[in-house]
């Protein structure tokens, strides 16, 4: 397994090889980007108008977005978000944080499935059935454009 150092450093040599020139980077991937920042933000909508955004910064508990969590993350995850114009950060802000993790939050626009499908029991106990759904629902469809995006760079890259 790659250190996220190496994966990171893959994402972006691979971007500067690959998408800069448009060789995986074509109108349909284009087109899967631009649905998936819609995506993205329809799921911060919600997550925001739940109180989930909230809770998570209030809370502090850093065993969610903690150090060590990023090595988790498929390289072709951060190759999105230079596709998605993320300047994705190298060195961890804080001891103990996520490497991605800021002040403000997640500095990634495309996370791992991990980051936005997991709710701690505070915030399940907190959310009623029907908020609980919501969110689920609108972040399950950000997932499920994710993976198939992924999946799509992948086979791409195969073929080179």
């Amino acid at each position: 397994m790659r250190s996220i150092k190496e994966k990171i450093e893959w994402a972006k040599r691979t971007y500067q090889r690959t998408c800069q020139e448009k060789e995986i980077l074509d109108e349909s991937i284009s087109e899967m980007l631009k649905e998936l920042e819609k995506k993205i933000a329809r799921s911060s909508e919600v997550m925001k108008k739940n109180g989930v955004s909230r809770m998570c910064a209030e809370c502090g508990d850093m065993s969610c977005c903690g150090e060590g969590i990023e090595e988790r993350f498929d390289p072709v995850t951060i190759l999105i978000n230079y596709m998605l114009g993320v300047e994705v950060q190298e060195e961890r802000v804080k001891k103990g944080w996520c490497i991605f993790l800021t002040e403000r939050g997640c500095s990634l626009k495309a996370r791992e499935i991990i980051c936005i499908n997991y709710l701690c029991d505070k915030i399940k106990e907190m959310l009623s059935l029907d908020e609980l759904r919501e969110v689920q629902l609108v972040c399950g469809e950000e997932m499920d454009l994710l993976f198939k995006l992924s999946e799509e760079i992948k086979k791409r890259l195969r073929r080179q």
